[in-house]
């Protein structure tokens, strides 16, 4: 689980209003442990919404400090649900918050593949933020991913298929208050970015997108600032299609990784099929694609559709994240071949069972990973036992 919260401090609401209101020779901006304390004096009420909504409204006239939105991001994680459950062992942080333009998110099918391979991926997103766009929320329950409403409802579908989808306000009940209070105030505040760093389950690896030019090095120093904060995290962030968490096949995407303080940069090729938006909808509309997705184990894999290029290049740039590929090329090529993150021994298990009588890959991953929580043996090693148990027979 997450360290309890013990989270100390001194400050008070007037000396924080003081802090950024003092007048243009005596204001300042907020410490990290200050705003950090700001989410906790409101959220316990020590805070009237007065007060919380006239430093968010200063934030925000002046622009918000990478510290700022830090310790906003590290005071919302301290009300996450997750803070008081059991361990939930979730490897990827995955915030959709952007939305798209009338477009399927094909992220959800790059985030299923990593499931299956035995990654735990938690994605998150508000569905009430942005109305006129397309959320990951209306079409998970499309993709085949579960939607948990508490962290009990989360460890279950995550020991199911490995990934889950949260509305931010089933994470973060305080979110509800923090939605009202935006629309008292008719404005944004650093709130609705510090949701994209939160990361409510403490995950060692995370992704961070953004749609306008630099960003990333304010979001690269929002990292650095909670650094000391948390546990040693590594962060892939990059511009995102129309701002959502996907990456964009038909353009060459700069990919910036922050590990533990290490920033490194990396160029993840264009891997869409040539051609015009008519030509490229030739070789499947959104309803075709989707349907073909249905009924393979590796949706997108050897698929040369363009809706096939955004989920592979997708789960391409979360292979280099998580070390599971030395370079962009050789993750595009994991990607689209079907076998990033195989496991020798599970590949070779399920196909065992394929012949034993399971439909597919699915049916028999699945039999595996219950087989697994059962037996309290990992998935790797109960394959190595069962094949050898075959082997014997």
């Amino acid at each position: 689980m997450l360290s309890p919260v013990n989270f100390e401090f001194t400050i008070t609401a007037r000396e924080l209003v003081h802090a950024l209101a003092a007048g243009p020779k005596k204001a300042r901006t907020l410490t990290v442990d200050e705003t950090r304390a700001m989410i906790h004096l409101w959220a316990k009420g020590e805070m009237d919404d007065l007060q919380f909504g006239a430093l968010l409204m200063i934030m925000r006239h002046r622009g918000e400090t990478a510290e700022e939105v830090a310790g906003a991001a590290l005071g919302l994680r301290d009300f996450s649900v997750f803070v008081s459950v059991p361990e939930l062992a979730v490897s990827l942080d995955w915030p959709c918050y952007a939305g798209k333009r009338e477009q399927f998110p094909w992220l959800l099918f790059a985030a299923l593949r990593l499931g299956k391979k035995g990654q735990r991926v938690l994605l998150h997103g508000d569905e009430l933020a942005s109305p006129k766009r397309n959320h990951v929320a209306a079409f998970v329950k499309q993709a085949g991913i579960a939607t948990a409403i508490d962290a009990k409802s989360a460890a279950k579908a995550l020991d199911s298929k490995g990934v889950v989808y949260m509305a931010l306000d089933s994470m973060l009940p305080l979110w509800s208050r923090i939605r009202e209070l935006h629309r008292t105030l008719g404005l944004r505040s650093l709130l609705t970015q510090a949701v994209r760093f939160f990361n409510p389950a403490n995950c060692q690896y995370g992704v961070r997108t953004y749609f306008h030019h630099g960003l990333d090095d304010h979001y690269l120093a929002v990292l650095s600032a909670m650094a000391a904060h948390s546990q040693p995290q590594q962060i892939l962030i990059f511009r995102g299609h129309q701002g959502e968490a996907e990456i964009n096949p038909r353009v060459e995407n700069e990919l910036v990784f922050w590990r533990n303080g290490a920033v490194t940069r990396e160029l993840l090729p264009a891997c869409a099929p040539q051609g015009t938006q008519a030509q490229l909808q030739l070789l499947g509309t959104d309803d075709e694609v989707l349907a073909r997705f249905a009924d393979v184990a590796r949706p997108g894999a050897s698929d040369n559709s363009l809706q096939a290029a955004a989920v592979n290049a997708t789960l391409a740039a979360m292979l280099l994240l998580l070390g599971k590929a030395a370079t962009a090329e050789s993750a595009v090529a994991l990607a689209t071949s079907g076998k990033g993150l195989a496991n020798p021994a599970i590949d070779a298990l399920c196909r065992v069972l394929i012949k034993q009588g399971c439909r597919d890959e699915q049916e028999a991953f699945q039999l595996l990973r219950q087989k697994s929580m059962h037996c309290g043996i990992s998935m790797d090693k109960l394959a190595q036992q069962l094949l050898l148990h075959v082997a014997a027979a």
